[in-house]
């Protein structure tokens, strides 16, 4: 809130400046500020401010949240969002160290709804259950390059 507020308060002071360089140039002494260079300071705290909650977002998030965003990342290149537990673990995607820790993140995931972990059944070689996440597709990229039919 700190950060977001001074960004505020700096908005006239950016619109002074911004004046006396629109001034400047022109080559004319300041004795208002336009309405046009107002617009152009709020613009420009518009634009600090957002990359202001950009940072302060990615400082706050926690490890998870983190792994979570490298994991969604990994199965956007999976074919159809989708891959084995297995996969994702032996892939050590978002620096997971074993497989408990892969089912921990998938299940993780599965709560916020950011996919599905289904169950494939039993691997028969060791006797344990094996399962598969798929990304929701709503996190799934679109291809814009895919050719519409017109009919």
């Amino acid at each position: 809130r700190e950060v977001l507020s001074k960004l505020e308060a700096y908005t006239v002071r950016y619109s002074l400046i911004l004046e006396h360089i629109w001034r400047a140039s022109e080559g004319k002494r300041v004795d208002k500020v336009t309405k046009e260079n107002l617009e152009r300071a709020i613009k420009l705290m518009t634009y600090f401010k957002s990359h202001a909650q950009k940072v302060l977002e990615s400082l706050s998030s926690s490890s998870l949240d983190k792994q979570i965003e490298k994991a969604i990342v990994w199965f956007r290149k999976q074919p159809h969002g989708m891959a084995k537990a297995r996969k994702f673990y032996t892939n050590r995607v978002a620096g997971v160290k074993n497989s408990s820790e892969a089912m921990d993140i998938l299940n993780e995931m599965k709560s916020r709804g950011l996919g599905a972990l289904e169950h494939d059944g039993t691997d028969p070689t060791n006797g344990r259950p094996t399962f598969h996440f798929r990304l929701n597709h709503k996190l799934m990229p679109t291809n814009n390059n895919t050719p519409q039919n017109n009919g």
